[in-house]
């Protein structure tokens, strides 16, 4: 958060250099509360077939496991991995806008739908993981694309 607000241009841009404080707590938060309601959400429907007694320890994450996660998210903090802001919906037409526009609504749809069957903590980890490591990757092959023109 220091960074952020010591870094001018960083705030009149689309991108957060490091990955963003809240979105860190909001994983940590809803990954506890995933594996406490675990078996209610994911395994309990899957008790008699076989594929729950491949997957499940799998999908069992466990303190171990948060602490990894919470020690490389602590790393990306202070990385310059760029994230996306949070998109300003305005109402001019332009492709950048529209794209906004959808996601936002995906989002809210996928999140109305999950707080009606009770599996916030599903969405919540799933949108994450995928804002946080998506953007992880994207930075990643993009510096890879650029090291081989390099070359």
């Amino acid at each position: 958060l220091a960074k952020y607000n010591t870094l001018k241009a960083m705030r009149n841009s689309d991108y957060y250099l490091g990955l963003p404080t809240p979105a860190n707590a909001i994983l940590i938060c809803s990954l506890i509360l995933f594996i406490i309601n675990i078996d209610k959400i994911l395994l309990a429907p899957f008790d008699n077939i076989k594929i729950y007694k491949i997957f499940g320890d799998f999908l069992k994450l466990n303190e171990y496991n948060i602490l990894f996660i919470s020690i490389l998210n602590s790393v990306l903090l202070m990385s310059k991995v760029d994230y996306e802001k949070f998109p300003l919906i305005s109402f001019r037409i332009n492709r950048k806008n529209n794209m906004d526009l959808l996601r936002l609504i995906f989002f809210l749809v996928i999140l109305f739908i999950s707080i009606y069957f009770k599996l916030y903590e599903l969405v919540l980890v799933m949108f994450m993981i995928l804002y946080i490591y998506g953007n992880l990757i994207k930075h990643l092959l993009l510096k890879l694309i650029n090291y081989k023109k390099e070359v």
